[in-house]
């Protein structure tokens, strides 16, 4: 659990928002990432695979011990939501390149556990106390005490 306390209040409104989606039903954020870019600073993400188990894998899947990683390219436009999960997740490449950056971006990326810390995996119990943890949500607080807007 580290430190983990919970997301900063503006989060709640997109997680809520997310409840909505059928194909997110039943999806519990346990990470947000709040993510910019920006063209003049070379931002980027390099391709990669989640190194985690995928749902069928009995080892970590590494990209780079792929004969010939599969790579797919999307445009993402402002406000758009892209769902990664099984192959897209764990097998192919995903990333953001500095050529696809033509000016500021923004990213919120959100994750669920990997399969170990959902009922049945071996790191359950952790999952579970990370789960309820993941239900609240504080205001943050800037370094002189004040609250952020």
């Amino acid at each position: 659990m580290g430190s983990f306390k919970g997301f900063p209040e503006f989060g709640r409104r997109v997680q809520e928002r997310l409840t909505r989606e059928p194909v997110l039903a039943g999806y519990q954020t346990i990470e947000q990432c709040s993510l910019e870019y920006r063209a003049n600073e070379g931002s980027c993400i390099s391709p990669h695979i989640d190194d985690c188990l995928a749902p069928s894998a009995q080892e970590p899947l590494l990209w780079h011990q792929l004969s010939r990683p599969p790579t797919v390219r999307l445009p993402m436009p402002a406000r758009s939501l892209l769902v990664m999960q099984a192959e897209a997740r764990y097998e192919w490449l995903h990333g953001i390149l500095r050529s696809d950056i033509s000016g500021r971006r923004v990213c919120l990326a959100l994750r669920e556990f990997t399969p170990a810390f959902m009922p049945g995996g071996e790191e359950e119990q952790l999952g579970a106390e990370v789960t309820a943890q993941a239900q609240c949500f504080f205001t943050p607080q800037t370094a002189g005490g004040e609250v952020s807007a």
